[in-house]
Order: structure tokens, then C-alpha cells, then sequence
């Protein structure tokens, strides 16, 4: 299983290293933030305890949950 830490000051912590993230909500796609890590930009989309991550560059679509650790 793999986590993803999101920071007050905009810090995203992962297992492929430190990045940054932000909002990134439009009337078309709300409740989304972006994030950055290891050169890669991803858009993600909550729903409930539930989200959906593109990866920008090439689209990739990955489903979790939200978790406690």
C-alpha cells in the first residue's frame, strides 16, 4: 500500500520523494488539487472518501481511498 501526506504549507510527502501540491478545482472538475513529485504532475479529484489521480503527462488514471495511518 502507498500513502500520500499533504501539508498545510503545500508539502507533499510520497514514497518517490517530497513535492509540492495546490488547488487545482474548475467548475467542470471540483474538489481537485494538483500534485508534483519526481517530475510528474497529477490532477486529483475527491468524491467522498474516494479519488481519482490522472497523471497529465500521458493520462494514466489510478482509483483509491482515503485512509487513516
Amino acid at each position: 500500500m502507498w500513502w500520500i501526506t499533504f501539508h498545510a504549507d503545500g508539502v507533499l510527502e510520497t514514497p518517490w520523494g517530497k513535492g509540492r501540491w495546490g488547488e487545482a478545482s474548475t467548475e467542470k472538475r471540483p474538489n481537485t488539487v494538483f500534485a508534483d513529485f519526481i517530475g510528474q504532475t497529477h490532477l486529483l479529484s475527491f468524491t467522498g472518501d474516494s479519488f481519482n489521480s490522472i497523471r497529465c503527462s500521458d493520462g494514466e488514471q489510478v482509483k483509491g481511498s482515503l485512509g487513516n495511518s
